[in-house]
């Protein structure tokens, strides 16, 4: 019989809701096939995904965590935050997501405006349609630059243009960390930095944690068995809730698969009683 210590959870994934490739259904079948207790739906700028994949994985008995991932600035330097058990229903939450929803598509816009202006034709409809309804992102231009022969592959059009500092690109304006920790703190989330990576500077970890980050990301596929030491005791010593996950987006970006960087259940708990301690003080305001 299983007990909670054999119990294993992916607490990054994407869905076709934003930039992955599975719809929020594709994604439960895997996790279920992975044997995974518990799942959280970390979408980009969107929890779209989040009531399709919790009603569709009770009949595994698989755990569902609303959450998402934001995009923040701290000392000029981007940063990505995780959002956990947060409240997908919020007014809040979707005033702030249609704002960010609007900011892509124009970006996406300028990006294509800049492709066509360097000799490479392309039309924003063609993005759209392969966007379909999902949160439009890069990842959407560099398919229908594939489609258009602009270029052979998917990585080349990152590579050699749309990618960050490429000819086409045009940079994201992001809102600082300290408000979008704010903002999940406000709908009762924990606020987790996104993969560091092996040389992210510890004065922007202290920025981050002066305005209220609550964990860190230790298992990312990025991260080797060095950073994962060195940020489990960072954590350890800063009193930062640890999580992990294969930032699964179907393979389009590190061929990740789902649960292939998995966490033992514990870190959901932790998560679990981090989450209640928000929700108590935000009760107490």
């Amino acid at each position: 019989m299983q007990t909670k210590n054999d119990l294993f959870a992916d607490l990054h994934t994407h869905t076709s809701e934003s930039d992955g490739l599975l719809s929020p259904i594709q994604l439960i079948d895997e996790a279920a096939e992975q044997e995974l207790a518990a799942i959280a739906i970390t979408d980009h700028d969107t929890v779209a995904a989040f009531s399709q994949a919790q009603a569709h994985a009770k009949q595994y008995g698989i755990e569902v965590i609303p959450g998402i991932e934001l995009s923040a600035s701290v000392v000029n330097t981007e940063v990505h935050i995780l959002g956990y058990f947060i409240d997908p229903q919020s007014d809040l939450l979707a005033t702030y997501l249609t704002k960010l929803v609007q900011a892509r598509v124009d970006r996406a816009h300028a990006i294509v405006d800049n492709l066509n202006a360097l000799g490479h034709p392309i039309e924003f409809e063609h993005v759209l349609v392969r966007a379909e309804k999902d949160v439009i992102a890069r990842p959407h231009i560099a398919e229908a630059m594939v489609d258009c022969g602009i270029v052979d592959t998917y990585i080349d059009a990152f590579d050699l243009w749309i990618a960050d500092g490429k000819p086409a690109c045009v940079e994201k304006e992001n809102p600082t960390a300290e408000s979008v920790i704010e903002l999940i703190h406000s709908i009762c989330g924990i606020a987790v930095l996104a993969h560091p990576g092996i040389h992210f500077p510890m004065r922007l970890l202290r920025e981050l944690m002066k305005s209220g980050l609550d964990g860190i990301e230790v298992v990312h596929p990025r991260h080797n068995l060095y950073a994962q030491n060195h940020f489990m005791k960072v954590a350890q010593d800063s009193g930062l809730v640890m999580t992990g996950g294969s930032d699964y987006h179907g393979g389009r970006k590190l061929n990740e698969s789902v649960g292939s960087h998995s966490v033992p259940y514990k870190f959901v708990e932790q998560l679990r009683l981090q989450h209640l301690a928000v929700k108590r003080k935000n009760l107490q305001i």
